[in-house]
């Protein structure tokens, strides 16, 4: 509702010649009173210790300390900031829509007092400010730590272990910190961490135990792949109060889901973590937040988000008084960023100029060398060459790598030698393939040595064999679809991953087994397709499913990666020792296989297919049409009852294909066409290409197929239909269509629930679309979000009805029309298409969806919704929705050929 306001003027008039004693003066309007309000949210850090309900703040005694605070005002909003009762010169920073203060304290700080002056608060922030002596045995080892000299550090840790035992309390808790970042990386640092939490938790220091669990975290995560450890310190800190261990839940969670394959999650929770450590100015954390939100939206393919995250953080990276190890990991990060950018085929800046700088400060002779990340330098340096065509660069690289290396390192190299010689022709590079190595852990990698593996061979003639790489690469990416997490956009992932596809399906196709060839194109689709449909039956669990859900993949994880390290070690074992270890890891490994296999099963998933027995056959009248992107240039493939014919094509001109000798017979015999598009082949709009002397939908009915089983129906009951007219009310043909629709429905004897105007909301729709049979939306649609994961129904009062909302209703109509904008409208950066809200309808029931690719005219909508509508029910049974848009579109195309009828089209399982 809106205010108004009146402003009296009063004003005071001096009249010449008019002394009259009776004029009253003016009177002064009163001063408008400002209301106070209560105080707005604070959050500081900088404490080692908050007492609990308004204690005092713990400063080390004897020194400097600094304080940010972040107070949820607006940038502008004038504050009193009084230091023992002394003002403070206002220094603040805009932050998440607050003001962040960084405020100096001197040893004798005792009071803090923040005030709000306009408006004013009703009680001011106060802070009372301690001092905690630290043991000098604790300040000493300190100056060793960070002088880095080695003897130092192993005299400071055996003089604190010595002093452990006549140390107690806050005394001893400060020894055993200081003692276990002393031991970082040292086998003794997690059981000094795990003695340093349980004292800290004893003593009630909750700043010190969020420190220690975060470490422990960290330790379980990174050192040991132990997922699940690691999940128990990151709930211990979700349980703490304080702003750091906010920011550090959601960082060490947001590692937690990126490695079980929840990027979408980890975008999420670095996102927090950046957002809370820039809140209370801890810069180290919002770095290395910022670093790995970067990297995970470039695996995501999100490309341009991505590249924004990157360059905003390589130019917080260069601010001053950041030290130096944290600019070369930094530098690295954002490095290995560019590179995945790059490699999936996404704007980037060059990786190379970032690796160079970091290798110049950890090199021996650099600012601050570090042997391991110098070698890491090197390999990435090693990946970019080759990615730049410069094997003989990369070559370089390598051999400029020291004898020893790390063995979670030495997958990585012995890959990029391996590329090295093939590229090169230099076979000595190359593995022996009698003698195979174990095959790496991680996934990526795993499918990048397939490949390679695989291109080696056809590079030698061994046809076979090459065949084979190729299954084994495809074989690791249906790996890697089985232990996503709940993600939007994942489908992504493997758009970057098609080398794999292409290089078998050219191998099978010039070896003459085309039928094979499609087979894997359609297996190919389907994973993409049921990584999406995955993602949409999570998004339906209960929070106790999804919680049990990511436990068992953490476990299963954990577990796997525990096994890879065992045989590691196997080179250390006699052979019937190997043979024995072997036999325990596989009773392990079906362990794993059985949790994994848990967690799939509380996901619902759908029949799997997995093999080409399992696809559904063309049947007789049925012609599948199934472009495909190439290395280079395309094919297109045509499938019938027969069988299977393919040819060379221009993705620019489809029709040119469609009329070869090898494809148009079958075409032309079809009484139903089913199109398998995706990518840039769906903007062609197949059922529109110029064929014979009409278009293919002059041939016969065409639907365009997601080729994937969907969830069962369930009966309504009753003959029920939802019509939503102009929710943005500001359509006047949609408004006519939807009464039109409505008026047609109730003549054929449908009960219409008609929502016009502000009348439809989610909420109302959610209710009516679980009953009823038919739904026709009359408004404006939005296509957005990575691979359409955003895409949504305009409702009233900016409200939406979102994929995700479709995909979580409890069943959905069997006939659906829509006829707003970028309904179909597809993904190009994906090989089947990614999301859309039609393809949302399909996967959560429905049984055909008739929408728009890309924008459409209001009067043509209009025409497509009205025109259908009288098809769909023109006898006493419904017609088939593919047929009924049939005989409107080329009625339309008949009155009109320039008019954009061809955008729409119907989507069916």
């Amino acid at each position: 509702m809106r205010r108004r306001f009146e402003l009296i003027l009063i004003l005071s008039l001096s009249l010449a010649g008019c002394d009259s004693p009776s004029t009253p003066a003016p009177r002064r309007a009163p001063p408008v009173a400002v209301p106070e309000i209560e105080r707005p949210r604070i959050e500081f850090a900088g404490c080692r210790m908050v007492e609990p309900d308004g204690g005092p703040c713990l400063l080390a005694a004897d020194r400097d300390a600094k304080l940010h605070v972040w107070i949820d005002v607006h940038a502008e909003a004038p504050l009193r900031i009084l230091v023992d009762g002394q003002p403070r010169a206002l220094e603040s920073v805009a932050v998440d829509g607050g003001q962040r203060l960084a405020l100096a304290l001197g040893p004798q700080a005792e009071h803090l007092r923040i005030e709000g002056l306009e408006p004013r608060w009703r009680e001011p922030f106060e802070l009372t400010l301690a001092r905690e002596q630290v043991p000098e045995l604790v300040d000493a080892a300190t100056r060793a730590a960070r002088s880095g000299d080695p003897d130092q550090i192993r005299e400071a840790i055996a003089r604190i272990e010595e002093a452990l035992d006549d140390l107690d309390g806050a005394a001893r808790l400060a020894a055993l910190q200081i003692l276990r970042r002393l031991l970082f990386g040292s086998p003794a640092a997690l059981a000094r961490t795990e003695e340093a939490a349980a004292l800290a938790d004893s003593l009630g220091r909750t700043r010190d135990l969020a420190d220690c669990a975060a470490a422990a975290a960290y330790i379980n995560l990174d050192m040991r792949n132990d997922l699940v450890a690691a999940r128990r310190w990151v709930a211990r800190l979700e349980q703490l109060d304080g702003p750091e261990a906010r920011a550090w839940a959601a960082y060490y969670g947001g590692l937690l889901a990126s490695r079980t394959g929840d990027l979408g999650g980890a975008v999420q929770a670095f996102a927090r973590a950046r957002t809370q450590a820039a809140r209370i100015g801890l810069f180290r954390d919002f770095l290395g937040a910022s670093e790995m939100h970067a990297a995970v939206l470039a695996e995501l393919g999100r490309g341009e988000q991505a590249l924004a995250s990157a360059r905003e953080t390589l130019a917080l990276g260069r601010a001053p008084g950041i030290g130096c190890p944290d600019r070369a990991r930094l530098l690295g990060n954002l490095a290995w960023t560019h590179l995945l950018l790059a490699e999936d085929g996404y704007a980037h800046d060059l990786p190379r100029p970032l690796l160079l700088e970091q290798l110049e400060l950890v090199n021996a002779k650099g600012e601050c060398p570090e042997p391991t990340d110098a070698m890491v330098a090197r390999v990435n340096l090693a990946y970019v060459a080759l990615a730049d065509a410069e094997p003989e660069e990369a070559h370089e690289w390598l051999t400029s790598l020291p004898e020893e290396i790390p063995s979670w390192l030495r997958a990585w190299v012995d890959e990029a030698r391996a590329r090295v010689g093939l590229e090169t022709g230099r076979d000595e590079l190359l593995p022996d393939f009698a003698h195979r190595p174990r095959p790496p852990t991680e996934l990526g990698l795993r499918w990048t040595a397939a490949v390679r593996e695989a291109q080696t061979l056809e590079r030698f003639g061994v046809s076979d064999a090459a065949v084979n790489g190729y299954l084994d690469a495809e074989r690791i990416l249906d790996e890697a679809s089985s232990t996503l997490g709940i993600d939007v956009g994942r489908e992504l992932f493997l758009a970057g991953r098609s080398a794999s596809l292409q290089g078998l399906v050219e191998l099978l196709i010039a070896r003459g087994r085309v039928d094979q060839a499609l087979c894997q194109i359609r297996l190919a689709r389907g994973r993409e397709l049921r990584l999406i449909d995955q993602a949409a039956r999570i998004v339906g669990l209960s929070p106790r499913d999804r919680e049990r859900r990511r436990a068992l993949l953490e476990e299963y994880l954990t577990l796997r990666d525990q096994l890879a390290a065992e045989r590691r070690e196997d080179w250390r074992f006699s052979a019937p020792q190997r043979v024995r270890r072997e036999r325990r890891r596989h009773e392990r490994s079906e362990a794993a296989d059985a949790l994994l296999d848990e967690a799939v099963r509380l996901a619902g998933a759908g029949v799997e297919v997995s093999s080409c027995d399992a696809l559904a056959p063309a049947r007789r009248g049925l012609a599948m049409i199934v472009p495909f992107e190439a290395r280079e240039g395309a094919w297109l493939f045509v499938a019938d009852h027969e069988g299977v014919a393919v040819t060379p094509a221009n993705t620019e001109n489809l029709a040119a294909a469609l009329a070869s000798p090898q494809l148009q017979h079958k075409v032309a015999g079809a009484q139903r066409i089913s199109v398998l598009a995706g990518g840039d082949s769906w903007s062609q709009s197949i059922h529109a290409l110029a064929f014979g002397d009409g278009v293919v939908l002059d041939v016969a009915p065409v639907v365009y197929s997601l080729d994937l089983p969907v969830r069962e129906e369930t009966d309504p009951g009753q003959p029920l239909a939802v019509v939503v007219a102009n929710p943005s009310e500001d359509l006047p043909e949609a408004q006519a269509e939807a009464e039109a629709v409505a008026a047609k429905l109730a003549g054929s004897g449908w009960s219409v629930r008609h929502h016009v105007g502000g009348e439809a909301t989610r909420a109302r729709l959610s209710a009516d679309l679980a009953e009823a049979s038919v739904l026709h939306y009359a408004g404006h649609g939005a296509y957005r979000g990575p691979s359409g994961w955003d895409a949504a129904l305009l409702l009233s009062d900016e409200d939406v009805l979102g994929v995700t909302d479709v995909l979580a209703l409890p069943r959905v109509p069997a006939t659906i029309v829509l006829t707003g904008c970028e309904t179909a409208t597809v993904s190009d950066r994906t090989f089947a298409g990614g999301m859309n809200l039609g393809r949302a309808f399909v996967l959560a029931g429905a049984s055909s969806v008739i929408a728009a690719d890309g924008e459409v005219d209001d009067a043509l909508a209009r025409g497509v919704g009205e025109l259908l509508h009288a098809e769909l029910w023109a006898g006493t049974e419904a017609t088939d929705p593919g047929a009924a848009l049939r005989r409107v579109l080329l009625r339309l195309r008949e009155r009109d050929p320039s008019a954009q009828w061809q955008r729409f089209r119907v989507l069916v399982p």
